[in-house]
């Protein structure tokens, strides 16, 4: 249910914790 929403998150941001 959360997969889409997953991967849209890692595409706008593959690295939010840099």
């Amino acid at each position: 249910m959360a997969t889409e929403e997953r991967i849209l998150c890692q595409i706008e941001v593959p690295v939010p914790r840099l």
